[in-house]
């Protein structure tokens, strides 16, 4: 296996890993995506419950009937969470629970929910659910409240999930070794929560009410919005409620190193062309082709850090971390600065790796799955998430047969970065006005 195919840029190493001192402290812990500040407001408990849970008022969105902290879960033996990965994946040994069902955890496994005021309860609804980024290992679901609020505000019922993070050492090859680090960690328990909640949110409002059909639209920030197209295309069909479209905010698409190493232009006036040129695949594709594009400046650590880090992340969120030991095992110099491709454990790692990356591949799914609409935004200054990765989306999305307009569209944010979309106003009006457009129409 190539070298090549496995190299990193160091900032997705610093998405996934909060102990990784490439990233300075703001660049992880801020996840709103914009610099809008939250207010305090008055807090007014009301006889109306749903799911067990007594509404609330907030001057945020006057009039709404607020449920906070919901538990989820989908179970009917008590407060479980169906496993549907007891079976079936490369990672069974690691990620399934020991095939049970997982107990549902209060503090990590609730909702909050938004109903304005005056909602028919006989008309359908399309519903947002929105979920919080942090590179899988951090975040709060407080940090998106300034999009649910203002979808709120516009009068759709909203929420926002709160769901299992990955523990930062289950992506650590200095820790133990993986088969004492799985628990039950990984993307695919996400999925599994994200499904409960869904189910629990339709239980609600039923409980609430409602009569007309419940759809849902579904998105995120960065890795939530990873979430968000993962579980949409992976297994919306079998979603507790219709998928009508995906808001996908800076999100990752693609876990290959071919998608995340297309950033940057090797100097300042072709990034400034290829941005010129828009971030269309065909562009993107054509100057990596001629060597005019880059990756992001690695650490200079040892451990070969390029080609390791993209292994251990997409291993770790499958659950299937390697240790401190196998990297040591598959080193080809005493400074583990250069990897010894022949080495059975290196081989072991890349076949995990290969089918790691596939799984967790927004466009891996593309082809079996209905197609579903989407809205994305993505920033030219990103240098967490690189243009690279829509255009990958973007071409997946064409070869098919999604039509820009119709089935997709994307607003790109020139001169923003991964968390001030914000920043560039007009667009970021048009890019929220076109949501509720679709919130609307569709």
């Amino acid at each position: 296996m190539k070298k090549s195919r496995f190299i990193i840029l160091s900032v997705l190493s610093a998405m996934a890993l909060a102990s990784c001192s490439l990233f300075n402290d703001d660049d992880i812990v801020v996840e709103n995506h914009f610099k809008t500040k939250e207010e305090a407001s008055q807090v007014v408990e009301s006889d109306v419950k749903a799911g067990g849970v007594a509404a609330t008022t907030t001057a945020d969105v006057p009039g709404a009937m607020v449920f906070k902290n919901v538990e989820y879960y989908n179970s009917t033996e008590g407060k479980k969470i169906k496993n549907s990965y007891t079976t079936g994946t490369k990672y069974a040994e690691y990620n399934i629970n020991k095939g049970e069902d997982y107990d549902a955890d209060p503090n990590n496994n609730n909702f909050d929910l938004y109903i304005p005021e005056g909602v028919n309860k006989e008309a359908d609804q399309n519903i947002v659910l929105f979920i919080h980024g942090g590179a899988w290992i951090s975040g709060l679901k407080s940090h998106v409240n300034p999009y649910v609020k203002m979808f709120a505000n516009k009068g759709y019922i909203s929420a926002t999930i709160e769901y299992t993070l990955l523990d930062a050492d289950l992506l650590d090859d200095t820790k133990a070794d993986k088969t004492l680090k799985n628990s039950s960690l990984s993307i695919f328990r996400d999925l599994d929560e994200i499904d409960a909640c869904i189910y629990t949110m339709k239980k609600c409002l039923v409980e609430l009410g409602f009569t007309g059909n419940l759809n849902l639209v579904i998105g995120g920030a960065s890795s939530g919005a990873h979430l968000a197209m993962l579980y949409s295309y992976s297994r919306g069909a079998s979603s507790p409620m219709p998928i009508k479209f995906i808001v996908d905010a800076v999100g990752p698409t693609d876990i290959k190193e071919d998608v995340w190493k297309t950033f940057k232009a090797a100097n300042q006036e072709e990034y400034d062309t290829m941005l010129a040129d828009g971030i269309e695949y065909s562009s993107i594709n054509a100057k990596k082709s001629a060597d005019k594009l880059r990756a992001l400046p690695v650490s200079g650590q040892g451990y070969a850090w390029n080609e390791y880090q993209t292994m251990r992340i997409a291993n770790g969120m499958c659950g299937l971390p390697f240790s401190l030991s196998e990297v040591e095992a598959a080193a080809a110099d005493e400074n583990k600065e250069t990897v010894n491709h022949s080495n059975p454990v290196y081989e072991s790692i890349v076949s995990d790796t290969l089918s790691g990356q596939d799984l967790l591949s927004v466009t891996h799914y593309l082809k079996t799955s209905a197609k579903i609409p989407m809205l994305c935004a993505y920033a030219g200054k990103d240098n967490v998430v690189g243009i690279g990765q829509f255009a990958n989306l973007q071409k997946a999305m064409e070869d098919t047969s999604y039509v820009k307009g119709t089935d997709y569209d994307y607003f790109f944010f020139k001169e923003c970065g991964h968390v001030d979309l914000d920043k560039d106003a007009a667009q970021y009006e048009a890019f929220t006005n076109k949501i509720v457009n679709w919130l609307e129409t569709k």
